[in-house]
């Protein structure tokens, strides 16, 4: 039967964030196809052995997966504002991916995909990722958030991941933010993590937010936004937000000096059950 090797995630940076995953794990076609249900291949690169035999076990093919493309152009050369228009797959996919973002004036592409797999009694996996086509061109402080409506947030079940890939390089790295992580905030609503993106130059970058939640009620609600800075903040001004459905994509409501140094991309949600 043929294997997927998974490449090596080479290394791990961040300060008080630093991790090694050091793993070769080989997968089946049919492991590989399962967790590309929920998983980019990015994501699945840098899961460690633990991870993946964790999520193996979950009925991934029932996961609930809600996918929205947009393409952002900036109002003005500051690249502190922009217009963004949902487009389809097929515009995402056969958008240029070679040209950097211009300093001056910037067009770009994300994918934000939310994915809810059950896992019995009311409870599930939920995973929040956004994914550029090109590389942005301000590198600050940018926050991913999701935000419950009769959904609970399991205790220290919440932690993210900033996967990028070197131009020139075989394997992707990547940033993990543990749950107890200064870059954490958990609120009543839901929780919040600000990721300072990487300098290098890079060809790949994916950011990702995960969780496990209890349904208590017949019926719930979660939300997803990833807010981009288009001009650099700090880290103390990138954790003043709550988290609310006033805020930006209906999760991150910063403070009013704020909210312009952020593009105002649209969020996704997803109805439990499903």
């Amino acid at each position: 039967m043929k294997k997927w090797q998974i490449p090596l995630a080479i290394s791990a940076v961040g300060f008080s964030l630093f991790t090694t995953k050091v793993k070769a794990y080989d997968l089946t076609t049919d492991e590989y196809i399962r967790l590309r249900n929920v998983f980019s291949e990015a994501h699945i690169s840098i899961m460690t052995d633990e991870q993946i035999k964790k999520y193996l076990a979950m009925d991934l093919e029932k996961a609930n997966n809600t996918t929205t493309y947009y393409k952002g152009v900036s109002l003005n050369p500051n690249n502190d504002s922009y217009t963004w228009t949902e487009i389809t797959e097929d515009e995402y996919n056969l958008a240029d991916e070679v040209a950097e973002a211009s300093t001056s004036h910037e067009t770009n592409y994300k994918k934000i995909h939310l994915s809810a797999v059950p896992l019995g009694n009311n409870r599930y996996s939920v995973t929040f990722n956004a994914t550029w086509k090109r590389s942005p061109a301000v590198r600050s402080y940018d926050v991913m958030g999701m935000r419950f409506w009769n959904v609970a947030l399991l205790e220290d079940s919440q932690s993210g991941t900033q996967v990028y890939r070197k131009k020139g390089a075989s394997n992707y790295s990547y940033v993990d933010y543990a749950p107890t992580s200064s870059h954490v905030s958990v609120q009543d609503q839901g929780f919040g993590i600000s990721m300072n993106l990487v300098n290098d130059s890079i060809d790949a970058l994916e950011l990702i937010i995960d969780a496990e939640t209890l349904l208590y009620s017949d019926y719930g609600q979660i939300w997803g936004s990833y807010q981009h800075a288009a001009s650099n903040v700090s880290f103390a001004q990138s954790q003043d937000y709550t988290i609310s459905a006033a805020g930006l994509g209906n999760v991150i409501n910063f403070a009013p000096e704020l909210t312009l140094k952020y593009d105002g991309m649209q969020g996704v949600m997803t109805e439990l059950p499903y």
